[in-house]
């Protein structure tokens, strides 16, 4: 079990920390008492929270519109009620939605235990169905446009703020480094500068972000719709903030794109950590090593590391087919909930998430890339989930977001512990900690 923060913290001392160092030391890793963990000595705060993945199958079929076939009938009904549409229009969407549930019914027939918790898969009943055509996936993806609408019409918009950037990025580098031995002025360099490349974007930006042999004009189209899911003014975020090991196959403008990977966000940590073993102050050193840092955190948030085609919302029309219609309603009320619940949390969230930072080790991190990797394929099992439980609740009813036991906030504690213990990991390898 995970002991609370104060008495792990006082055992490790106890049991002795290295010399205090100023914030530039010449020690790479740490003091000789090495008490680094792996992830799988580590117990989660919600090690048996259930999740549901999508197969393969039902990707094949009808792309990344799946929650369509899941979403609870009368909410679906209700979102298109909301949706700025004829009212002809809303029974011509429901009249879809019953086609497409009758032809392809899903179950979640495969149940798998795994460390992130109980996996719960969705499969077709019947895998011999055809995929969607392609005038049928254009009315497909009208009538989610039109369910997405009605969740947009729903309560207060949900847009990129910089409250998230500038007080989680922020905050969560500040819970772990209070572990370092480090002066003040580079524990306040590292932490200011976490948030800062969701100003800029990135700046290497070279790596091949999508390794599948597809037109220019489609990865252009697939490109500009993930810079969608941000703005050019507070949060900018190309697809060096997104990664999947193993992403879903998807099927874009008559090209199947079954790449081995989709984002770039760990080549871009790992240009900033160039940068920093490069630098010649402690204070290059520590800015090059937040930016680092915010990449990795990226890849705790299920919306960074799963979920992204739904996100993108692919929407092909009669005369355009690499048309997109990235939507980012659900990615930032759920974002903007954690930062509400960081510090005190509400009742249905349980603990603050803050406490999830206070209480971990550094694990054992290779390289910032690998931890963005193994972060990644952790957090993103969620992002179906997270993406389906939102849409049913509500945005202005987060309490709702637990969907036949599938507590969205349990998923979230299990994140941002995870986000804690490797971000000491990796900031281990470049600072002294002070066990």
């Amino acid at each position: 079990m995970r002991e609370p923060h104060t008495r792990r913290r006082n055992v490790l001392k106890t049991i002795g920390a290295g010399a205090a160092l100023t914030g530039m030391s010449t020690v790479t890793g740490a003091v000789s008492d090495d008490r680094r963990v792996e992830p799988e000595d580590v117990e989660l705060p919600y090690p048996d929270t259930k999740y549901v993945t999508v197969g393969d199958d039902v990707y094949d079929a009808v792309n990344h519109h799946w929650w369509l076939l899941t979403l609870d009938r009368d909410r679906i009904d209700e979102l298109l009620r909301k949706a700025p549409v004829a009212s002809d229009d809303v029974q011509t969407h429901s009249d879809r939605i019953d086609s497409l549930r009758s032809t392809y019914t899903v179950e979640q027939s495969e149940v798998t235990s795994t460390r992130a918790g109980e996996e719960h898969t969705y499969h077709l009943t019947d895998r011999r169905v055809s995929s969607l055509s392609h005038d049928r996936q254009v009315e497909v993806a009208e009538t989610a446009g039109a369910v997405l609408d009605g969740f947009a019409a729903e309560g207060d918009s949900q847009d990129v703020s910089t409250n998230w950037y500038a007080k989680t990025h922020r905050k969560q580098a500040a819970y772990v480094l209070d572990e370092f031995n480090i002066t003040n002025s580079y524990r306040d360099t590292l932490r200011s500068n976490t948030d800062d490349p969701d100003q800029f974007g990135c700046k290497s930006c070279q790596v091949d972000w999508l390794p599948v042999p597809i037109p220019d004009y489609v990865e252009d189209a697939i490109g500009a719709a993930v810079r969608g899911l941000g703005n050019d003014s507070e949060a900018k975020h190309p697809p060096f903030h997104f990664y999947l090991g193993d992403p879903p196959s998807v099927t874009i403008a008559g090209y199947e794109i079954s790449a081995p990977k989709f984002g770039g966000a760990p080549s871009e940590a790992q240009y900033f950590v160039q940068q920093a073993n490069n630098a010649y102050t402690a204070s290059e050193k520590a800015r090059n090593l937040g930016y680092a840092a915010h990449y990795l955190q990226d890849m705790s948030v299920p919306f960074h590391s799963g979920a992204v085609w739904e996100q993108l919302n692919y929407s092909p029309t009669y005369t355009d087919p690499t048309n997109f219609d990235p939507r980012r309603d659900i990615h930032y009320a759920y974002e903007e909930e954690i930062n509400e619940n960081l510090e005190d949390a509400v009742y249905y969230v349980g603990d603050p998430f803050v406490d999830d930072f206070k209480s971990g080790y550094p694990y054992y991190v290779s390289d910032v890339a690998q931890g963005c990797k193994d972060l990644s394929t952790f957090a993103g099992k969620y992002g179906p989930d997270i993406f389906e439980s939102v849409l049913n609740g509500g945005k202005d009813s987060p309490w709702e977001w637990n969907d036949n036991g599938r507590n969205v906030f349990e998923k979230t504690h299990n994140c941002m512990s995870e986000a804690g213990n490797y971000l000491r990991g990796f900031l281990y390898n470049h600072n002294d900690y002070n066990w």
